[in-house]
């Protein structure tokens, strides 16, 4: 942070008298080890340099460099353990960079004051503008608001804001997962969501239930779960249940890794895939296809809807009061052997 704003100059010219050690510690809040730690490196990047006993500013040459740099943009997102997330990101930087821009990838954990530490930090980093692919809170939307940065959300919307965004067609790629599990032959049918995603706010859930009730199926509170990798309760939960079915069960899970974790219930349980427990994902990770069977995924074009969300952002840049925009991306159902009852013969109707 220091050498950004030493070469926008906030801290005067070439030449100028430089902060003490010790104030340094009292600005920033941190120990004076620290302190001089940072001092030095600032030594060995050029950024200053100690006469006597004090500082002074040297960054002339750097300055020149500086001005010339590629510009910098800011991505945040929950995690890169997400392979979704990481992939996107991924995209995200190699767009950017064909267009000459450097990308500082941030990662909140789905957590809001994170999500605030991170916006901070990257509005004093002086980037141009923000791609956003996290579920922001309704406090944190000020951020959003307060601010003049560019920005333009990945992944979803946030209510309120006059935002672009670019997002999955969650809807109606949910419905044609329930038409697909009734297709099947499943007559009996479950839905295991995220905590980080709340069921009242959870599109691919709502579009679920509506398309199984259109066709007269009821997905009932006791056939829907919140499960995540280390909550035992919930593991607990969902084997109890299935334990106890006797029919064969279609189960759409939010995305792909809660139900990888949903083969290893089944294998427990001694259940078979697909004959008692029919399951789809979401996202169509590499892990999809590595399960056996492989697992019925939602796929979308990750690198359209990084492509879009730049070239939005890139329009913000240039003209701060262009319109916005929401962008839907229309997926496609990967149909594999984890959800293909009817293979092995279907229930009547």
């Amino acid at each position: 942070m220091l050498q950004e704003e030493i070469l926008q100059g906030r801290f005067g010219p070439p030449g100028s008298p430089f902060m003490t050690t010790r104030a340094l510690a009292e600005q920033r809040g941190i120990s004076v080890v620290t302190a001089h730690n940072v001092m030095t490196e600032l030594c060995k990047g050029g950024f200053i340099r100690l006469q006597g006993k004090k500082y002074y500013l040297s960054y002339s040459e750097l300055a020149k460099d500086f001005q010339n740099r590629t510009q910098i943009i800011g991505l945040l997102i929950p995690s890169m353990n997400n392979g979704f997330y990481a992939s996107l990101a991924e995209a995200v930087v190699q767009l950017a960079g064909q267009q000459g821009y450097r990308v500082l990838v941030m990662t909140t954990f789905y957590s809001a004051p994170e999500e605030e530490k991170a916006y901070e930090l990257l509005r004093q980093m002086s980037v141009s503008g923000i791609i956003s692919c996290l579920t922001t809170s309704q406090a944190n939307s000020r951020l959003y608001q307060e601010h003049d940065l560019p920005c333009v959300f990945l992944t979803h919307s946030v209510d309120g804001l006059k935002k672009s965004s670019v997002q999955v067609n969650s809807f109606s790629i949910s419905q044609k997962v329930a038409r697909h599990l009734i297709q099947q032959g499943y007559r009996k049918f479950f839905y295991i969501g995220t905590r980080n995603m709340p069921v009242s706010k959870d599109v691919r859930y709502t579009a679920f239930q509506m398309e199984l009730g259109q066709e007269g199926f009821l997905l009932d509170e006791g056939c829907v779960f919140q499960f995540t990798q280390n909550d035992k309760a919930d593991f607990k939960a969902i084997s109890q249940t299935l334990k106890g079915l006797e029919e064969p069960v279609g189960i759409f899970c939010y995305h792909d890794l809660i139900a990888a974790q949903l083969y290893r219930i089944c294998y427990k349980l001694g259940k078979q895939i697909p004959n008692d427990v029919g399951i789809v994902g979401f996202d169509d990770l590499s892990i999809a296809t590595a399960l056996s069977p492989p697992l019925t995924s939602v796929h979308y074009r990750i690198q359209t809807m990084a492509d879009i969300a730049l070239k939005q952002l890139f329009l913000n840049i240039k003209n701060p009061n262009c319109a916005y925009d929401n962008y839907y991306i229309e997926p496609t159902l990967i149909e594999r052997g984890s959800s293909g009852l009817s293979e092995y013969g279907a229930l009547p109707d």
